[in-house]
């Protein structure tokens, strides 16, 4: 059963999200720009199954989150979750991200102590960003990139080598990028493996 959750910026907005499963474990989704909560549904229950709590959420100006979409935003609204979440009672945290929220989420683990991070098409840079500001978390990291697009795939490649610590990179074979991959032909294999690496950080 989903729970909604609201999380309050600092600037009034309001982002809205929904929180899956019960324990002190949580996994944070971070979903790409166009897209909103519900595209991690193919990933939302193995977790669950898996005993932790899930929040997923809309990112601002997506779904029925508050305002317009700003990228410069976007690192501290992550923030902004993983700090209610821990406000909520998690003792471990993990990111999941997609897209431009794959690199925002390994951003802001380097903000905020996360347990592991997993980046599905992370992009190699968002507006206001600094390209170091991937570099600082140490907390281990899969990369997930479909090789049939050579130009996600080469961005996933310059992540895997830019940040620090532990980092796996996987490249299926499919031109599927983002949450789309937990939907491709791969998308069993994308699932489990995600599965697979959390199990390694308990």
């Amino acid at each position: 059963m989903a729970i909604p959750v609201d999380v309050l910026l600092p600037d009034g907005l309001v982002l809205r999200g929904q929180r899956y499963g019960e324990g002190s474990h949580w996994v944070v989704l971070v979903h790409d720009t166009g897209e909103d909560l519900d595209a991690w549904q193919p990933l939302v229950r193995p977790l669950v199954r898996e005993g932790y709590c899930v929040l997923a959420f809309d990112l601002r100006g997506h779904g029925i989150s508050d305002g317009e979409w700003e990228s410069e935003r976007l690192v501290d609204d992550v923030l902004a979750v993983l700090t209610l979440a821990s406000a909520r009672g998690a003792e471990r945290l993990y990111v999941i991200g997609a897209g431009a929220g794959a690199t925002a989420g390994l951003a802001a683990a380097g903000a905020q102590e996360v347990r592991a991070v997993v980046a599905l098409s992370p992009r190699s840079g968002l507006d206001g960003l600094s390209p170091d500001a991937i570099r600082r978390s140490q907390a281990p990291k899969l990369v997930v990139a479909g090789s049939s697009n050579p130009g996600a795939a080469e961005q996933a490649k310059w992540v895997s080598r830019r940040v620090i610590g532990w980092c796996l990179l996987e490249s299926p074979p499919v031109p599927e990028q983002g949450t789309a991959l937990l939907r491709s032909a791969w998308g069993d294999h994308v699932r489990e493996h995600v599965l697979a690496f959390l199990r390694d950080y308990p």
